[in-house]
């Protein structure tokens, strides 16, 4: 994995391998929809590297399927329930739902 101590810079290694200006290609791999985790795998760089390079151009990739913080449909429910519970526990009001120490 090439990082910060090599002589060839995200940018030449961007404009090498898409043999165009890193703006011009970051947007075309933006239209096309690749990920930044893909995009990293392509050029040997790390992640945090290409978006790193992409926040500086003003480029949103993809987002990875693992940075997305998805619910299962049976944790949204379990907020729902009338008991309080580990997973609802700071969602729901507390008692009759009065601010303690009020009158």
């Amino acid at each position: 994995m090439i990082n910060q101590y090599t002589s060839e810079s995200f940018v030449q290694a961007v404009e090498t391998h898409y043999q165009k200006p890193i703006c011009e290609a970051l947007d075309e791999l933006c239209d096309e929809g690749i990920s930044y985790e893909e995009l990293a795998q392509i050029l040997n760089y790390k992640t945090s590297t290409v978006r790193k390079w992409c926040r500086k151009y003003n480029i949103r990739l993809r987002a990875n399927q693992g940075d997305l913080n998805t619910k299962s449909i049976a944790d949204i429910l379990a907020l729902s329930v009338e008991h309080i519970n580990t997973k609802n526990v700071l969602y729901r009001k507390w008692g009759n739902g009065q601010v303690c120490g009020s009158n």
